[in-house]
C-alpha cells in the first residue's frame, strides 16, 4: 500500500491550519504601543494593594467611582489648606479677606512661586492683612463689601481693587471659597486644564459633588491641581 505524502509526514491541511502562528515580534509590538495616545497620570498616591484608596485624618470623602479617586488623589498629593502656614485660623473675615487679596496680587505678578510666597510672609508678618495698617479707607470699604459674603458680584467687586487682575481675581476666589462656602464651586481656567489633563475632566459641580460639596475640599482641590500643573511642567522640562 502507497502512502500518500500528507501521511507519510503525518500532516494533513486541517493540522497545518490549527498549528499555533508564531507570536509577533517584540520590535512589533513595542511599535504599536508606540504609536497608541499615552494617558498623563499622576504619581499614585495613597493606593493599596487591594484597590482601594486609604483613608486620611482631613475628612476626605472616599466614595464613589474614578472621579472621586483622581480627586483625592491629588488632595493626598498635593491637597494643603490655601495659606494654612501663613494665616490664623481665628483671625476676623476682615484679615482673612485681605490675606488672600494679597496673595492673589503676589501670585499674579511676574514673580515666581517662592518669591511671591516670601514676599506674602512679609506682609503678613508686618501686619499689612489689617486693612487700618494698609490703608484706613479704600481698602477698608473694599473689605466691608467682601465681607458681607460671597455675593454674585464678588468677582466684579474684586476686579476693582487696583493691581488685582483677571488673573488675581480667579486666584482669590479659589483661595476664599475655602472660608466662603458661597463661592465653591470654583476652578480658575489653569486649573481646569490641569483638571483635563489628569482625567477629572471639566465640569466642576461633577467635581464638587464628587469632594461631597465640601468647599474647603474644593479650595483644597484648586491648590493641588496648581501644584500638580507646576510638577507636570518641570517633568516636561527635564524630558
Amino acid at each position: 500500500m502507497v502512502e500518500t505524502r500528507s501521511h507519510q509526514y503525518g500532516g494533513t491541511d486541517a493540522q497545518e491550519a490549527s498549528r499555533p502562528k508564531s507570536p509577533p515580534s517584540k520590535k512589533a509590538t513595542d511599535k504599536r504601543e508606540s504609536e497608541m495616545p499615552q494617558k498623563r497620570s499622576l504619581p499614585d498616591a495613597g493606593a493599596r494593594e487591594d484597590g482601594k484608596v486609604n483613608t486620611d485624618e482631613k475628612g476626605v470623602h472616599r466614595n464613589g467611582g474614578g472621579e472621586v479617586v483622581l480627586a483625592n488623589r491629588v488632595l493626598d498629593k498635593y491637597g494643603d489648606k490655601p495659606l494654612e502656614d501663613l494665616v490664623d485660623e481665628g483671625w476676623p473675615e476682615g484679615k482673612m479677606v485681605m490675606a488672600h487679596i494679597l496673595n492673589a496680587m503676589l501670585s499674579s505678578a511676574r514673580i515666581s512661586h517662592d518669591i511671591a510666597r516670601s514676599s506674602l510672609k512679609a506682609l503678613l508678618d508686618a501686619g499689612y492683612e489689617d486693612l487700618e495698617t494698609l490703608h484706613k479707607s479704600t481698602w477698608e470699604e473694599r473689605t466691608e463689601v467682601l465681607t458681607k459674603g460671597a455675593t454674585r458680584d464678588l468677582a466684579a467687586e474684586l476686579k476693582e481693587i487696583k493691581g488685582l487682575g483677571p488673573l488675581g481675581v480667579d486666584i482669590c476666589m479659589g483661595s476664599m471659597q475655602g472660608y466662603f462656602p458661597e463661592v465653591a464651586p470654583f476652578l480658575d481656567q489653569r486649573s481646569l486644564e490641569t483638571a483635563r489633563k489628569v482625567g477629572l475632566g471639566d465640569d466642576v459641580e461633577a467635581m464638587f459633588e464628587a469632594l461631597g460639596s465640601d468647599a474647603q475640599a474644593m479650595a483644597r482641590l484648586e491648590v493641588g491641581l496648581t501644584t500638580a500643573n507646576r510638577w507636570m511642567a518641570t517633568a516636561d522640562g527635564n524630558r
